[in-house]
């Protein structure tokens, strides 16, 4: 089984790709990854979820070469 690779800057174009002058675009409800928390960005709490985000986002991403 081979991978579709979704070619965002074709489907989503208008979100993904600014006009010269603002305009008004509609949003579909997307999935996104989210870290909530505040305070230093330069502590080791906060690298320590950015890793964390980034192993779960690749993880994901590679779902599909996998074949799941």
């Amino acid at each position: 089984m081979t991978a579709v690779k979704h070619e965002w800057r074709k489907h989503e174009k208008e979100l993904y790709c600014p006009k010269q002058q603002a305009v008004q675009v509609t949003v579909p409800s997307m999935k996104f990854l989210v870290l909530y928390g505040a305070g230093n960005p330069n502590h080791a709490a906060f690298a320590d979820d950015i890793e964390a985000l980034y192993s779960l986002s690749y993880g994901i991403k590679m779902l599909p070469k996998k074949g799941v």
